[in-house]
């Protein structure tokens, strides 16, 4: 669930046959991997930043050169960009309660669904025969993630490689409904905010808000997670 974009970056600057800067150094090549970091990371979460300009300031502040503009000016248009972000993720989220809202109690019309106290839905897609795991097991699911209008945000299905994780590490609804399924099951969730990523969101693929849709099986459950030296 959780990725970064180093692996992205050092992906990129190995794979490519021609670079359009000098990366023929250790240094060089880590430097640029912290550089398309960033620029992923602001990019994922919707930070409209003007390559250019964002280029030119890091190069100012490596070299300790003196702004190119009045230390008041850049604060000024920090404030507002931060002023204009909030004003944006408002408006997002506000969209994002009423239409998840509509959509959970859609669904909570189908056959089949059930829902929990704490709001979360479930459809039992395949009934497991196995055990179900504690909170403090290793797990290996499979899943696909999607929002309410369909729109895909995660899948291991489409990596080709299910995922291992502590069944307490993870997003609350996931937490909840992962100690109620038996092993070999297939469930299909709903999963209101806050059993999500609540008013923050998860980057520009997720919403502050968000009502989230997963197909999770779960595969396999290991024992407990080994204590701490």
């Amino acid at each position: 669930m959780l990725r970064t974009a180093l692996p992205v970056a050092v992906a990129a600057i190995f794979s490519s046959a021609a670079f359009a800067v000098d990366l023929s150094t250790d240094a060089q090549k880590a430097a640029y991997a912290i550089g398309y970091q960033f620029g992923a990371n602001a990019k994922r979460d919707g930070l409209p930043l003007d390559a250019p300009s964002a280029a030119e300031g890091l190069k100012d502040g490596l070299s300790g050169a003196k702004p190119a503009a009045e230390p008041a000016a850049l604060q000024a248009a920090l404030d507002k960009l931060r002023t204009d972000l909030e004003a944006k993720a408002k408006v997002a989220a506000d969209k994002n309660a009423k239409d998840g809202a509509a959509f959970r109690a859609e669904f909570a019309k189908t056959k089949g669904v059930k829902k929990t106290e704490s709001g979360l839905l479930y459809q039992v897609l395949t009934e497991g025969k196995g055990a179900k795991p504690t909170a403090t097991d290793h797990v290996k699911v499979n899943y696909r993630g999607t929002l309410p209008n369909g729109t895909e945000f995660d899948s291991s299905y489409k990596r080709g490689e299910a995922v291992n994780f502590q069944v307490n590490q993870i997003i609350p609804g996931w937490q909840e409904a992962l100690v109620m399924m038996p092993k070999g099951s297939k469930w299909k969730v709903v999963l209101p905010p806050a059993l999500a990523y609540g008013e923050k969101g998860a980057g520009n693929a997720i919403g502050p808000n968000q009502t989230l849709v997963f197909e999770i099986e779960l595969l396999d459950i290991g024992g407990a997670a080994p204590a701490a030296p």
